[in-house]
């Protein structure tokens, strides 16, 4: 089997390209020889290192009709950052392939085609196509400055993906959730779920030396978020339950520091919201890291917070490398989050209205060892069973051999409709 796979790659910042740095190797390994169409515009060279070998690395500008025709299957890895994924919605036009959502809701990534380039008009018409004149006239006020009701802000009930899911011979996501979604979407082709793969890294060495970097006593507990920081990771509810309970760790002994892994979204004034907090000397920020010091922070955290709302139908890969190392994880219950079992997670309600919720569940992870130590167990344990890399390769092995004729039945049943 050979297949074109299209995604960015290591060193670019996209947790779409630490992800297939991990799955190819793991097809190359099954059989599966493998073609990857990397963005245009970037170093072939310094994202070649990334796969080591295992894959061939392809220019954008060698999709012909000649060349492409020649895979057993085309996967175009979807995302919202159109630096990165701008180049596959044309040619999934073009050469129509396998969708794998690693969002639901590519509302950002239309509105970056659109709006974001002064081409107002072409996004209020691509709304009214999906969503009928309603809802491009609500858009039209939000531009007008008239409402702040923008639509990307419900990312489930505006998930503006009708022009990949037009070109999708068959579509993989991480979740039931999503795939319930698409299927209710009016999609009637073929559907598949491969959960997002957790591993064991290697590179975690130095964790002593990494606690003395950060300034870490040897009795202080470490709590972290991980990835790229924006307002759906509800930061700023995590900082201000800290403060609340503050006064009661200090008072109770435990010594605490709240890790913020992966860069902040420019505009969200975490850093403000610290220093309002006077939680300076509580809470450090890493800034962007690269694939190996993120594993090692992850290797020093005890109580990682893994929080969502509102959420594009995404599946959290941090949440997975989480899980994958054994760590005790607060989530919320939404979404793909909400499909992990209670003893694996735990997980807190998107509406807790004072965080007493996320209280009670860092009161407990903190002031009980002994369960977070559990809970770490049982989620390492689901990781193995369940999240293996070789499981989900071999989930897309079979979701392409079963698209490919799964699709061709359909298409003969349209056509017959169509002469009944």
């Amino acid at each position: 089997m050979k297949i074109a796979v299209f995604s960015p790659l290591p060193p670019l910042k996209s947790g779409i390209a630490d992800y297939n740095a991990d799955l190819l190797p793991a097809l190359r390994a099954l059989g599966v020889a493998v073609d990857v169409f990397v963005p245009p515009g970037y170093s072939l060279k310094e994202q070649a290192a990334a796969l080591e070998e295992t894959s061939e690395l392809c220019s954008h500008s060698l999709c012909t009709t000649e060349r492409m025709v020649k895979y057993d299957a085309i996967l175009y890895h979807i995302g919202n950052n159109a630096t990165y994924h701008e180049y596959m919605v044309s040619t999934l036009a073009a050469f129509p392939g396998i969708v794998v959502f690693h969002d639901y809701s590519v509302h950002h990534l239309m509105a970056a085609l659109t709006v974001e380039r002064n081409l107002h008009d072409d996004y209020l018409r691509e709304l009214e196509r999906q969503y009928g004149l309603p809802a491009a006239y609500r858009a039209l006020l939000a531009m007008l400055g008239r409402s702040n009701k923008t639509l990307w802000n419900e990312p489930l009930q505006y998930p503006a993906n009708a022009r990949v899911l037009e070109h999708a011979t068959a579509v993989i996501t991480h979740s039931e959730f999503v795939a319930d979604l698409v299927r209710k979407n009016g999609f009637v082709k073929p559907v598949f779920v491969v959960p997002h793969y957790a591993i064991q890294p290697d590179d975690v060495a130095d964790e002593d030396h990494l606690r003395e970097q950060i300034g870490l006593s040897e009795h202080e507990l470490v709590l972290a978020s991980f990835g790229f920081m924006t307002r759906a990771k509800q930061i700023e509810g995590v900082l201000t339950t800290l403060r609340l309970m503050h006064s009661e760790l200090r008072d109770s002994g435990i010594s605490w520091r709240y890790l913020i892994v992966g860069e902040v979204a420019p505009d969200y004034p975490l850093r403000a919201l610290v220093a309002d907090l006077h939680l300076e000397e509580r809470v450090v920020f890493t800034d962007y890291v690269d694939m190996a010091a993120f594993n090692r922070y992850l290797r020093i955290t005890d109580v990682c917070i893994n929080l969502r709302y509102p959420t594009y139908g995404e599946s959290s890969g941090t949440l997975a490398r989480m899980l994958g190392m054994g760590k005790a994880v607060i989530v919320s219950r939404i979404g793909s989050f909400a499909e992990f079992p209670d003893g694996v997670v735990h997980k807190v309600p998107i509406n807790d209205a004072g965080h007493v919720e996320l209280q009670q569940a860092l009161r407990k992870l903190l002031f009980d060892s002994s369960y977070r130590v559990q809970l770490g167990a049982r989620a390492a344990e689901f990781a193995e069973a369940e999240l293996g890399i070789v499981k989900a390769a071999k989930g897309y092995i079979e979701a392409i051999n079963q698209s490919e004729g799964l699709t061709d039945i359909i298409l003969n049943m349209e056509g017959l409709m169509e002469t009944i």
